[in-house]
């Protein structure tokens, strides 16, 4: 922290599960960034195209998300940008994050048995056997940092 009211990093995992309305995240933790305090935090990307991104936010509600705030990696960029954040950056991470939970679910489904059917693990399942037909219409995970303005 750099003085009682401002930090100097905000970090989450998995945005797109815990903040809806991205864009009320992404307002709050602006604000409670001090100038050139960092932000990072890991969400789902669209690909450019429209049918594709049409049917991946369909798939993310079959999943519990909303569709709806799914973006591609440019439209995040500039979110962040209109915000008042410098030095976007953006690390894909598909095949760590999205490929490894499909391999754990699988590992975890053969340990769990018979217990891998109740409905706390349905949306985990649905959401596994869903990221092979995502990912090949072109669902990807990210990393996005970004610093909040020095004037912002």
């Amino acid at each position: 922290r750099s003085t009682p009211e401002a930090f100097d990093a905000v970090v989450a995992v998995d945005a797109a599960y815990h903040f809806s309305p991205r864009a009320d995240f992404l307002q709050s933790a602006h604000a409670s960034l001090a100038p050139g305090g960092r932000l990072a935090y890991t969400d789902l990307s669209l690909p450019s195209g429209a049918v594709a991104a049409r049917g991946l936010r369909l798939a993310a509600r079959l999943c519990g998300l909303d569709g709806d705030e799914l973006a591609t990696l440019q439209a995040q960029q500039q979110r962040l940008q209109a915000l008042g954040f410098v030095d976007v950056r953006l690390q894909p991470l598909d095949d760590a994050v999205l490929g490894g939970f499909a391999s754990f679910v699988a590992c975890q489904r053969e340990r769990l048995g018979a217990r891998a059917q109740g409905p706390g693990w349905r949306r985990v399942a649905a959401t596994a056997r869903l990221l092979g037909p995502a990912r090949a219409l072109g669902l990807g995970y990210v990393l996005l940092s970004a610093r909040r303005g020095e004037s912002s």
